[in-house]
């Protein structure tokens, strides 16, 4: 196989994405888009000048389009039933964060795909980029020492945005800020430590939304490790920040950059000490025809809703 048939399932601005990494890469024929709003898909081939057919109904679109795989870009509800009949018709699925609001679904989706030999992969992108994948491998080496404490961020003009949309629905959206864009951060703090959060406690704050805005975590990783994390979804503008304090140095991801504190002061880490930077579109591409690993199984979705339920548990929610 040289090229993957694929089908976007959701065609809003996350559908946009997907599609314009797949056509960038260049491996991928898109062979149907699906939304149940067929204006939104209509105007996605449009804009892309596709010729791809589109459907507002995926069952026919499963049934009709000749696909390998599909990439699921719909709202948080949708993402377990959509990927689960996906799955049922032998194909390959990329699927948005998060995976699901329940932990026997997710563990559905990952028991579907290794009983059917199928690739299942969640789109936390953090995992194939340069900066975290190179903190990930440094932290993880032990040249630094042993992990001291983990402090982390994420700041973002979130709310102003969902107003009116499902984001601001908690039957859709369960968790709000911290369960879908800090999904992104609670991943990246798992992946790149190797370690479990024991010990949760987590206060969280609605501001003027009907879903969670803002949150402040104290919480311990495996090894009685402090954690801190901070999440504004009120905020000004985008930012994000994870600091690893090892035992001789503190290594830090801030403004999308990896940066190293010693004792004899601050540097960023050089470019040809990174690891390659990609994207979960080009990383679903390079497991389908490559037979690399996939970095971003269902399973590690498990772990991301167990600490987004501890913190919501732990403030009442």
């Amino acid at each position: 196989m040289s090229s993957v048939r694929v089908g976007i399932v959701g065609c809003g601005a996350i559908g946009r994405l997907h599609l314009q990494r797949l056509l960038a890469d260049g491996r991928a024929h898109v062979s149907g888009l699906f939304d149940p709003h067929e204006t939104s898909a209509k105007q996605l081939a449009a804009e892309f000048s596709m010729t791809a057919p589109v459907f507002d109904n995926l069952e026919d679109m499963l049934a009709s389009a000749e696909m390998d795989a599909v990439v699921i870009c719909s709202p948080t509800a949708h993402h377990f039933p959509q990927a689960k009949l996906c799955l049922e018709h032998g194909l390959q699925v990329l699927c948005e964060k998060p995976l699901s609001d329940s932990r026997e679904k997710i563990q559905e989706l990952v028991r579907l795909s290794q009983e059917e030999n199928r690739l299942m992969m969640v789109a936390y992108q953090r995992r194939f980029q340069a900066p975290y994948k190179t903190l990930r491998r440094e932290v993880q080496s032990g040249k630094w020492g042993k992990v001291r404490a983990v402090t982390a961020y994420k700041f973002e003009n979130w709310e102003q945005g969902i107003a009116g949309t499902w984001r601001d629905d908690a039957e859709q959206n369960w968790g709000g800020f911290i369960g879908d864009a800090g999904s992104h951060l609670l991943d990246s703090i798992l992946y790149c430590t190797g370690l479990k959060p024991t010990n949760v406690f987590g206060w969280c704050d609605n501001a003027s939304s009907n879903v969670e805005i803002t949150a402040s975590i104290s919480a311990k990783l495996s090894g009685e490790i402090p954690l801190t994390i901070s999440f504004v979804g009120n905020a000004q503008r985008l930012r994000e920040e994870i600091c690893i304090h090892t035992k001789n140095a503190d290594l830090m991801i801030r403004d999308e950059k990896l940066w190293l504190v010693t004792a004899e002061g601050i540097s960023d880490f050089p470019e040809e000490e990174l690891e390659s930077n990609s994207n979960p579109d080009t990383g679903f591409l390079d497991v389908l025809l490559s037979n690399q690993a996939n970095p971003a199984p269902a399973e590690c979705a498990l772990p991301v809703y167990d600490f987004t339920l501890a913190i919501l548990k732990s403030q009442g929610n």
